[in-house]
This record gives C-alpha cells, sequence and structure tokens, in this order.
C-alpha cells in the first residue's frame, strides 16, 4: 500500500518525462504519441492508487473476521451495518473535487442475499494519511462512542417518560 508520498515521486517521474520529450529527438507525431501514453499512465496511476487505498479503508471499516456474527466483532461498530457485515466490496468508486471518494459498498449477509450502502464517503485526509489504518480506527471509535451516546441519551430519556408516567399513574391512584 503506497502513500501520498510514493504516488507523488511516481506521477513526478512520469512529469519529468513528459518534459524531457521536448529534449529528444522524435517527429511531432512522435511526440504526440509518447506524451499521450505518458499522460494516460499518470492517469491511471492515480486512479489505481485511489482504488487500492479505498479498497484498504474499507478493509479497516468493514473487516472480514471468521466467526461472522458468532463472536464479537473486533472493530469498532461505527456503522448502522457494520455490526453485522463480515467484510464489504466496492460496487462503484467517484471522486468528489474536494478528494473525498463517494462509495456504493456491498456485502453478502447470507442466503444468496446482498446489502448495501450508497453513498458512502471515505475523506481525502484518510487516504492520503501515512498510517490510514490509524486515522480511520480513530474516527470509528470517535463514531461509535458519538452513537453510543445518543443512544445512551434517548434510554434515559424514554426511561425518564416512563417515570413521569408512572409517577402520574400513582399520584392519580393515590388521590382516588
Amino acid at each position: 500500500m503506497s502513500t501520498k508520498q510514493e504516488l507523488t515521486a511516481r506521477l513526478s517521474t512520469l512529469a519529468a518525462l513528459k518534459a524531457k520529450l521536448e529534449e529528444m529527438s522524435f517527429s511531432e507525431h512522435e511526440h504526440e504519441i509518447l506524451r499521450e501514453l505518458l499522460s494516460d499512465e499518470e492517469d491511471s496511476v492515480s486512479r489505481r492508487w485511489l482504488r487500492a487505498r479505498a479498497e484498504h479503508a474499507v478493509s479497516l471499516m468493514f473487516p472480514s473476521w471468521r466467526g461472522a456474527r458468532l463472536e464479537e466483532a473486533k472493530h469498532p461498530k461505527f456503522h448502522d451495518k457494520s455490526w453485522w457485515w463480515n467484510g464489504a466490496s466496492i460496487r462503484s468508486l467517484e471522486e468528489r473535487e474536494n478528494g473525498d471518494l463517494v462509495l456504493e459498498l456491498s456485502s453478502y449477509v447470507g442466503g444468496g442475499e446482498t446489502d448495501s450502502i450508497e453513498d458512502f464517503v471515505l475523506k481525502r485526509e484518510w487516504l492520503e494519511a501515512d498510517d490510514m489504518a490509524a486515522v480511520i480506527r480513530e474516527h470509528c471509535e470517535a463514531e461509535a462512542a458519538r452513537r453510543e451516546g445518543r443512544r445512551v441519551a434517548q434510554d434515559l430519556a424514554n426511561a425518564q417518560a416512563e417515570v413521569a408516567a408512572a409517577q402520574a399513574r400513582l399520584a392519580k391512584l393515590q388521590t382516588g
């Protein structure tokens, strides 16, 4: 898994080759062919790097584990589906202007069925991070904590409503 610096070095090498073309003695037609080939290679290198980083990020966020639902997942349950998906694959990948990726993910869920998530966003900062696993784990843990806090707050509100209803019922029964 190459880092952003390695991608930048590869693209810089291709750009340097493209610049050197002008100094070489080729016909204009040959120059044009070589420029196109180098441009295509730059695009291809960038696309392959993005795809590899996205696949790695998805494998971190939706890992495959041996016991599936029979054992407790060893990753933060940051998404509604991350608790029961056993791995995920990328169906489509689209890059936004800001560098974030928008993915459509799918996972086999058993019984010949697959489930999917549309518009799943991978942040550019995650993909470019040298230690992508740590950055993603930090995000997943924060998101899992936020969701758990929201769930606890909702449970507390429900319990308080039940207590208030019980107190009102008790007051009604006591007054006769």
